[in-house]
């Protein structure tokens, strides 16, 4: 005798992916028809412990029960509820001393105007009917006394149903294998979704994540295959897939490429910035700020000034500033003959740069412009404005 499990709610096919991946027992009119045609012909025996789910998905099923063309027994071992429980209706069924069975009307949700709203009315009605139909065949009861039943959300104990002709037997002890769900009463019409109530707050976060951007391709064979065969390390995954590594591998080497360029073009700007200067700084600081301790044009230009090796205009012609501070006064030559850079500029570049920059920067032991000694506090606005003047007068 063949076993079919009908456990947890009934949906359709398509959502069944996600009830695989969350590990949720689930019940789809594809998955059932499936393991009846496995039967093919044999005894089948079908146990039951559901919450109900979609009319049309377990009509499907009810039918396909009464058409079989083996014998086929059904046993109530929780719950069958809404939907389950016509199911149940659909052959001969035994009920555990300790199942339930429970009927309701159908619900449905419908937008528009009050014909809408009509329609919405009417279609639930027929759909109660069928409903009807199918307890009738099994119990024999008038419609008028099961209808009264369903608009109270009726729950009956296993020997209420019997009684009743919802199902046949109070079952005995048996030996079939089974887990019963513990889902919590129905308290009405059952949506066919995901009770959110009862998941973790982890697994809330995920189904939101899928429900926002998983892509379509996703379904019921990607995830059990995920869920079979784990991805691991990186590594591996490359290994094994060729086209996700060639992939993996364009990306790093664009990546590269990408930082190259920035860094070539980067370091371009800040030795074109420094030549512009270079005429009027000692080479040896040029050298150092090039390739020894590399600093951009501002900071070789302050500490030209701070260590008295910038070459000012006068001193370019021979001259020796008023301050009698001694410089190196012989013109570097500029490559292709090009003109030094106008003092002025540097000088208003590097008194920005100090002014900007006081807060942070040390005084030096002696003001390389006025002799002045220095001291060991920060330099103030003051003391800016004074460098500024000092290179100012120079040129």
């Amino acid at each position: 005798m063949k076993q079919i499990n009908i456990r947890g709610p009934i949906v359709s096919d398509a959502e069944k992916w996600i009830y695989d991946f969350f590990e949720m027992a689930c019940t789809t009119p594809g998955s059932f028809l499936a393991e009846l045609q496995e039967a093919d012909g044999e005894d089948v025996l079908v146990l039951i412990n559901s919450v109900g789910g979609y009319v049309t998905q377990a009509a499907e099923i009810y039918e396909a029960i009464r058409s079989y063309s083996g014998k086929v027994t059904g046993k109530v071992i929780g719950q069958a509820c809404s939907c389950a429980s016509f199911i149940a209706c659909a052959m001969y069924c035994e009920i555990s001393p300790i199942g339930e069975i429970f009927i309701h009307n159908c619900s449905g949700g419908m937008e528009g105007d009050y014909r809408a709203m009509q329609q919405a009315k009417d279609a639930l009605m027929q759909t109660n009917d069928n409903i009807i139909l199918a307890y009738q065949e099994k119990t024999g009861l008038p419609k008028e006394q099961l209808q009264k039943m369903m608009d109270k959300n009726t729950t009956l104990s296993a020997r209420e149903a019997v009684n009743m002709g919802f199902v046949d037997k109070i079952s005995e002890n048996s030996n079939y294998e089974t887990k019963i769900d513990d889902r919590g009463m129905v308290a009405a019409a059952f949506g066919g979704v995901l009770p959110i109530s009862n998941l973790s707050e982890q697994k809330r976060m995920a189904l939101s994540a899928l429900a926002h951007g998983i892509p379509s391709m996703v379904g019921e064979k990607n995830i059990s295959q995920q869920r079979e065969e784990p991805m691991g390390k990186l590594s591996d995954f490359l290994a094994s897939n060729k086209d996700a590594n060639n992939e993996y591998q364009t990306l790093i080497e664009n990546a590269k490429k990408d930082a190259r360029e920035e860094g070539i073009t980067s370091e371009r700007a800040r030795m074109s910035a420094i030549d512009q200067i270079a005429g009027n700084v000692s080479q040896e600081l040029v050298h150092h700020a090039k390739y020894v301790e590399p600093i951009n044009a501002e900071q070789l230009a302050l500490m030209a000034l701070q260590n008295g090796a910038v070459a000012t205009a006068t001193q370019l012609n021979g001259e020796q500033p008023e301050s009698g501070v001694q410089t190196d006064t012989t013109q570097p030559e500029q490559a292709g003959g090009t003109a030094t850079i106008n003092m002025e500029q540097l000088a208003k570049m590097t008194a920005d740069f100090i002014t900007s920059n006081a807060a942070g920067i040390q005084s030096p032991a002696k003001n390389p412009l006025t002799g002045a000694p220095g001291t060991d506090s920060v330099i103030t606005d003051q003391m800016a404005k004074d460098a500024s003047a000092s290179v100012s007068k120079y040129l």
